[in-house]
């Protein structure tokens, strides 16, 4: 059976909810924050590397790129990385709308605010 992106959606949660408080950045930084988070609890999550998270948010709706950032790496390199933003929910929600995609394809959150915004209107 393939793995698609609703895995992610725990990650992408978690990951949403620390930018929107923390602000901008880099994927090295919210890899290194989540790995901790991930040790901290139970389940059956076993963190990300910096590369897999990157694919990850660029794909995604609910971040965007602000920039990108030289920092060092554990071998002492020197490495680009993009500093990634949580878009505010507002604006999730109108490009989760014009995407036209199923909405349980994002992760509960945007779910309920997409929900909102359709009983409302």
């Amino acid at each position: 059976m393939a793995r698609g992106k609703a895995q992610n959606k725990r990650m992408i949660t978690h990951v949403w909810h620390y930018l929107s408080e923390n602000g901008p950045q880099t994927s090295q930084d919210i890899s290194d924050w989540y790995n901790v988070k991930v040790r901290e609890s139970s389940g059956a999550n076993y963190g990300c590397d910096c590369r897999s998270l990157s694919a990850v948010l660029s794909s995604s709706i609910l971040f965007g790129t602000v920039g990108t950032r030289i920092c060092n790496t554990g071998a002492g390199n020197k490495g680009k990385y993009n500093v990634y933003e949580a878009r505010p929910l507002n604006d999730i929600v109108d490009r989760a709308l014009k995407s036209r995609r199923p909405i349980h394809k994002f992760p509960q959150f945007v779910r309920k605010a997409i929900q909102e915004r359709i009983d409302d209107v």
